[in-house]
């Protein structure tokens, strides 16, 4: 496996893991990452739109307190 560079450590288990999760709504998107940080979770920006990702990708990515790479994200057709 490649360096996390988040940590700047040879990824692992709970330094390179990613998981997704696809809400059907902005609002599911945003309570999700609120909740996350109410959590521990360390946000890496704001849920919003990631053009780099296509247009009707609107989400975000955080880390969890293990070092999860968790993203929330929804795929709106009319973006």
């Amino acid at each position: 496996m490649g360096p996390d560079p988040h940590r700047r450590q040879t990824a692992g288990a709970a330094n390179g893991s990613h998981v997704a999760f696809l809400a059907s709504t902005r609002a599911e998107v945003k309570a999700f990452w609120k909740t996350a940080l109410d959590k521990g979770a360390t946000g890496n920006g704001e849920p919003g739109p990631r053009p780099i990702y296509g247009e009707p990708y609107y989400g975000y990515f955080l880390h969890d307190p293990d070092g999860h790479k968790i993203e929330a994200m929804v795929w709106e057709a009319d973006s």
